[in-house]
């Protein structure tokens, strides 16, 4: 999104679900409860024959919690 000499800062959206209901829930729509926003800031540089790339992100994501273990009640 930003870029600024060799550095480039992006922000992102993801786990963005659609829940159809009402058989599993209350009721159809977005469900908002496990959207995760994240930023990452990334930086390449080039010293002779060789190119090294950096990157460091932040986010708020549940993808380390995310054992694809379901419950039907």
């Amino acid at each position: 999104m930003f870029v600024y000499g060799n550095v480039n800062i992006d922000f992102g959206v993801h786990d963005i679900l659609w829940k159809e209901g009402p058989e599993y829930y209350s009721e159809s729509g977005l469900d908002t409860r496990d959207v995760s926003l994240f930023a990452m800031l990334s930086s390449e540089k080039t010293i002779a024959d060789y190119s090294i790339s950096t990157h460091i992100g932040l986010g708020t994501g549940k993808i380390v919690q995310d054992s694809q273990f379901f419950l039907f009640y």
